[in-house]
């Protein structure tokens, strides 16, 4: 039996709320409000899996930048559209994922748009969604989310790691257990907001490696998330003792290397000097 099912949903809420004020003290703003039409939060949605905010509103941008119109991308190739994804893992797959949406979507209404989903039930939209090929878990709770207001947690692998290392979630789930698991600790209205601070912490360049779990597997019986704030609290100062560290190191060696051009600048001059009076 792992940590996480010894613990009451009540305490896990707690807990997700000091664990995202702790987060909100780091990262600074605020989630932002979607106003996107349907299809383009999808799109949105396959930048933004494994990826962080700032590499999922590039890649967003070049859909309309680098392509004249949606139509565009929808007929272009993989191999052409992987660019938009540059920098992000398997840009492959978000390339054919964008272009199968773009392409079923299409098919189906003659047109670029799918409004229709806002006025579905829970049960239609999910049917809806099933019915496009390639779309990935995290693609289809991002936009039951966001567009149908439905309560679930839309996490991909990125996120799912940082939740298993917070104890929220049991080592070894998958992402759609992973998102069962986290529904009952988060209420409806806080699943926004926590799922904006989790990816900031998830991609955070300078912490992100203490949830690689293929370097260092989590224990069996899973993080104890009672500690999880604690814990959190002693990861940012072990990582930020060490960025301060290397900053230090960086100014000695480039104070030493200053002194040593210093010296053989003036070594240089004194040969040159010496040279003159012969």
């Amino acid at each position: 039996m792992t940590v996480t099912k010894r613990v009451k949903a009540s305490e896990k809420q707690t807990i997700c709320r000091r664990i995202v004020s702790t987060l909100k003290s780091r990262y600074k703003g605020t989630p932002p409000k979607n106003e996107r039409p349907v299809l383009e939060t999808m799109l949105y949605a396959i930048c933004l899996e494994d990826a962080s905010f700032e590499q999922a509103d590039a890649a967003y941008e070049r859909y309309f930048s680098d392509f004249f119109d949606l139509n565009e991308v929808r007929v272009s190739s993989i191999s052409e559209l992987e660019p938009i994804f540059e920098g992000m893992p398997q840009p492959e797959w978000k390339a054919l994922r964008a272009r199968t949406l773009l392409n079923e979507i299409f098919e189906r209404h003659y047109a670029f748009e799918f409004e229709i989903l806002r006025r579905k039930t829970l049960d239609q939209a999910q049917k809806e969604l099933e019915k496009i090929r390639y779309l990935s878990p995290f693609v289809k709770l991002y936009t039951l989310q966001t567009i149908v207001g439905a309560h679930v947690v839309p996490i991909d692998e990125t996120l799912l790691s940082a939740a298993i290392w917070l104890g929220l979630v049991e080592p070894g789930a998958s992402v759609e257990e992973g998102a069962t698991q986290l529904k009952p600790a988060l209420r409806k209205a806080d699943v926004a907001a926590f799922c904006y601070y989790l990816r900031h912490l998830a991609t955070d360049p300078v912490v992100h490696r203490a949830f690689d779990f293929k370097k260092k597997p989590p224990p069996e019986e899973g993080f104890d998330v009672l500690s999880a704030p604690q814990r959190l609290e002693e990861l940012f100062a072990h990582y930020d003792q060490l960025a301060r560290k290397r900053r230090a190191t960086k100014k000695v060696t480039k104070k030493k290397g200053a002194a040593a051009a210093a010296t053989k600048k003036k070594a240089t001059r004194a040969a040159a000097t010496k040279r003159r009076k012969k």
